[in-house]
């Protein structure tokens, strides 16, 4: 059993590795039709009315993002679109995190006379609501990304934008430069303070 697991895994990395747009494209429409299935089968249709409403805004951005010839605004648009989306699921998970604690702490049964477990249950949902559509519209904005970058001309072999589109100014070179030091000696000054108690 533990040969198969590491060995299917083992396979993943490779196919992810000697083909990434198939693998991104894969792993898009496994991430994108799964929910769905499993609340249909569950009954859950709160979850697929919230994956409908999402699925078709995304759809449409993607629909603008992949049009030739492309509009001035819609780079703007389509950055606009994922950041309000990012950060409404930055909130979720922020407030679902904070709804475990309260429960774990027990503050709904001391004020509200709540029992205990409710507003877990509210909690991890919102936590696994908030980290699914983020997931998702993360490789959704990779691919209108994409799209958008070959459409205005950086194109690479494997379809993706250059992470430079510009050689890098000495000013970035000796931030980046700072900061690995900085980190360097804060690891290595936590490391002396924890060997030596």
């Amino acid at each position: 059993m533990i040969v198969a697991m590491l060995g299917s895994q083992f396979m993943l990395y490779l196919w992810q590795r000697l083909h990434p747009k198939s693998w991104k494209v894969v792993t898009l429409l496994g991430i994108w039709i799964a929910p769905i299935a499993w609340g249909y089968y569950n009954a859950w249709w709160g979850v697929e009315i919230v994956w409908g409403i999402v699925t078709l805004l995304s759809g449409y951005v993607v629909w603008i993002a992949t049009r030739k010839p492309l509009a001035k605004d819609t780079p703007k648009f389509v950055y606009a679109f994922f950041r309000f989306l990012f950060k409404v699921n930055t909130t979720m998970l922020f407030g679902g995190n904070m709804l475990v604690m309260l429960d774990f702490l027990g503050i709904p049964m001391m004020v509200l006379q709540w029992p205990t477990g409710k507003l877990s249950l509210y909690g991890w949902w919102f936590c696994f609501v908030g980290l699914y559509f983020g997931l998702l519209l993360r490789d959704f904005s990779d691919v209108c990304t994409s799209s958008m970058a070959a459409t205005m001309g950086y194109y690479s072999k494997v379809c993706y934008a250059s992470p430079y589109l510009y050689p890098l100014p000495f000013s970035t070179l000796i931030g980046w430069l700072s900061w690995c030091m900085y980190t360097m000696y804060v690891s290595l000054r936590w490391t002396r303070f924890s060997l030596h108690p």
